[in-house]
């Protein structure tokens, strides 16, 4: 995203329908927390969201993590599809119709 200002990690398990979003900074070495709850994902022909996953281990909460969880029921078992995520604030920074693919 911006040119090396962040990344995203995703993780996808077809046959789960689920779905893990991780935030990463420009290098890919730390994580960057958000203050997002979730993030809404819109493709062709199908929408969803992914929550805001709390961690004991680094403390994160909603509202203050870098790890986005969820289920994308109507593209169970696809084992490749593209959307958006509608809108993602990074370290101040907005970016919005966001392009996410899975090969």
């Amino acid at each position: 995203m911006g040119e090396e200002f962040a990344h995203l990690e995703v993780v996808w398990e077809a046959d789960r329908a689920s779905l893990t979003v991780y935030v990463l900074d420009g290098e890919c070495e730390s994580s960057v927390r958000l203050r997002q709850t979730e993030l809404q994902l819109v493709g062709k022909d199908w929408n969803g969201k992914v929550k805001a996953v709390a961690s004991p281990l680094s403390d994160e909460k909603g509202g203050d993590t870098s790890q986005f969880e969820g289920t994308l029921p109507a593209l169970r078992g696809r084992s490749g599809w593209s959307g958006e995520i509608r809108t993602l604030t990074v370290r101040g920074r907005t970016f919005e119709h966001l392009p996410v693919a899975v090969p």
